[in-house]
């Protein structure tokens, strides 16, 4: 949580607003599905800082993580079969 509140002082520094241009979500894998919920035709999402880190620490427990599988089962979740998103 820390961490998230730093981001969202310096989101709200540079002029951002909470719920207007920036969002906070607690937990990677819900922040990527809502990056790509959210996101329209042209946007690009980035999926920054564990890009090559193969595992995750929740708590004192190291897992096992890959953003690329996540992000690839939250665009499936979304209707994502390779080529283009569904019409919303």
């Amino acid at each position: 949580m820390s961490i998230l509140r730093e981001i969202a002082a310096g989101a709200d520094a540079a002029g951002g607003r909470e719920d207007e241009t920036y969002v906070c979500v607690v937990g990677r894998r819900q922040g990527i599905a809502t990056a790509l919920r959210l996101a329209q035709p042209g946007d690009t999402v980035l999926l920054a800082g564990k890009g090559h880190e193969q595992s995750i620490v929740i708590g004192r427990d190291k897992l096992p993580w890959d953003d690329r599988e996540v992000a690839r089962q939250e665009l499936a979740a979304l209707g994502y079969r390779g080529e283009s998103l569904p019409a919303r």
